[in-house]
Order: structure tokens, then sequence, then C-alpha cells
């Protein structure tokens, strides 16, 4: 199809590096570095595969290099669940109730509030991981851990 790929990753930590026609070594979520790396390249687009880790990054490159696709905001949102819930809040989009916990007896007395059972998920891990489902207050310090 004519087009020519670039793969930023750490060298031989993923085997699709070897198909590429170049290959940055560098950490996918090091924005100064990649944009020092890429500075003299022509970039018609960013993606990701397999992972959501990179996109605020693809966010800021897409804003910096004048790209269509998802902007740095966007990307901050969609990653960041207080900011997400805060933008859906903020246009009237129905969410379950939360707060935000930084302790454990913070998350004690919230729960309380709210009622059990409750769901534990830091605000910046993504897909499912560390999500976890407390039905009793005993429960809660395995959560937040």
């Amino acid at each position: 199809m004519g087009y020519k790929s670039i793969v930023v990753s750490p060298t031989d930590k993923y085997p699709g590096t070897r198909f590429a026609d170049k290959h940055i070594d560098a950490d996918t979520t090091d924005l100064a570095k990649i944009c020092e790396l890429i500075k003299n390249l022509k970039i018609d687009a960013v993606v990701t595969t397999g992972t959501d880790v990179a996109v605020p990054v693809i966010g800021e490159l897409v804003d910096l290099l004048g790209l269509c696709g998802t902007g740095a905001v966007a990307a901050r949102k969609s990653m960041d669940k207080m900011l997400m819930k805060a933008a859906l809040v903020a246009k009237n989009v129905t969410t379950a109730k939360y707060q935000v916990v930084k302790t454990v007896e913070e998350a004690e007395t919230s729960a309380e509030e709210l009622g059990y059972p409750v769901i534990v998920k830091a605000v910046d891990s993504s897909g499912r991981r560390g999500v976890k489902r407390v039905n009793e207050r005993h429960m809660m310090v395995e959560a937040f851990s």
C-alpha cells in the first residue's frame, strides 16, 4: 500500500518490531524522547496495538503533528477515570455513584456512605486491572492494596 511503518518500543521487547521499516528504541510513554527521535521524520498517522498505555502520548503526538485522531485532552479523559467521570457528569450522563479516596480509611468511610457492595478501582489503571468487588468492610484492606 506504500506505507512505511515506524515502531516505537524498547529493543527486543516485542516481536513485531522486526517487521517495521524503522524501529525507534524508546518507552511508549516517554513523550519527550519520542518527540526528539521523530522530529525529522514525516509522520502521517499514529496508532497503538494491544495496549492503551501509550494513548496519552498518542494524543499529544496527534495534537503536536496536526494529525487526525484522538487528541491529548480526550486521550487523558479516556485513561483517567476521574477525568472521564467529571466529563460525563458535566454532560449529564448517568454514571454510577462514586467517591475518590486515597487511603483505606477513606475507602471504608465512603463504602459505608455509598452502601455495600462497592467496586474499588485505581483511576489510572486500564481495563479490568485492579478492579475488586468489596462486599463488607473487612475486605477493604485487601482490595485497596
